[in-house]
C-alpha cells in the first residue's frame, strides 16, 4: 500500500503478476485458458471481470469460493483447482494477481 494525499491505495505488484504468469504456464492452465480468448475454459479477462475481487478469486483457488464462471464445467476444473489449493499461499496470491491483471 502506497499513501498520495493520505489516502491509501494499492500498488499494482509487477513481481506477483510475472511470478504468477510463470505458475500459469508451468501449470499447464495455456492448456485450457488464454487472456482474450475461448479455449476449452473461459478467457482470463472473463474470469478477473467475473470474479472482480482478487479475494474472491483466491476463495475460489482455495476452495472456500464458488465456481461462478461456466459453474457447469466445475468436474472438469476441479483437478486442477486441487493443485492450485495446494500451492503455498504466495504462489496462490501469484496466480490470482496474474489473472485480476487482465480485468
Amino acid at each position: 500500500m502506497a499513501l498520495a494525499s493520505g489516502q491509501a491505495y494499492a500498488v499494482p505488484d509487477d513481481v506477483a503478476v510475472t511470478a504468477g504468469k510463470a505458475l500459469f504456464e508451468t501449470m499447464k492452465c495455456t492448456e485450457c485458458h488464454d487472456a482474450d480468448k475461448q479455449i476449452n475454459g473461459p478467457p482470463l479477462k472473463t474470469i478477473a471481470q467475473v470474479y472482480g475481487e482478487k479475494e474472491k478469486l483466491l476463495n475460489f483457488m482455495r476452495g472456500i469460493g464458488p465456481y461462478i464462471v461456466e459453474p457447469d464445467r466445475s468436474r472438469t476444473m476441479e483437478p486442477r483447482r486441487r493443485k492450485i489449493k495446494a500451492l503455498k499461499p504466495e504462489e496462490q496470491e501469484a496466480l490470482a494477481a496474474f489473472f485480476m491483471s487482465h480485468k
